[in-house]
This record gives structure tokens, sequence and C-alpha cells, in this order.
């Protein structure tokens, strides 16, 4: 397999799951309704997946 590359991390299920939802659903208050927790819950989420340096190119 080969190596990550620098800086990109793998995704904790819950990341990915917000992510796939937003794109899905088509913004962050849909997703929120999808998943059943409050809009403030997923943008939150959402940007410290991004600040957590994960997944590469959502920067």
């Amino acid at each position: 397999m080969a190596e990550q590359e620098q800086g990109a991390r793998d995704l904790a299920p819950h990341e990915l799951r917000m992510l796939v939802a937003v794109a899905e659903e088509g913004g962050f208050s849909a997703a929120a309704a999808a998943l059943g927790l409050t809009q403030s819950a997923v943008s939150h989420s959402v940007r410290g997946t991004i600040l957590r340096g994960g997944p590469k190119g959502l920067g």
C-alpha cells in the first residue's frame, strides 16, 4: 500500500458520514435534517475535519 501523502489523514466514520450527507443533500441544513442533527453541529464538525487536515482537497 502506498504511503499517505503528507498532511492527508484517514477520516473517522462520523466525519465521512457528515461530509457525504452535505454533498448528497446539497447543504448543511439539509444534511443536518437527514442526519437528525442541528445545522450548527454539522457545520462545526465539517469545519473541524477540514482544520485537522483531512480529507485532502477540502482546505
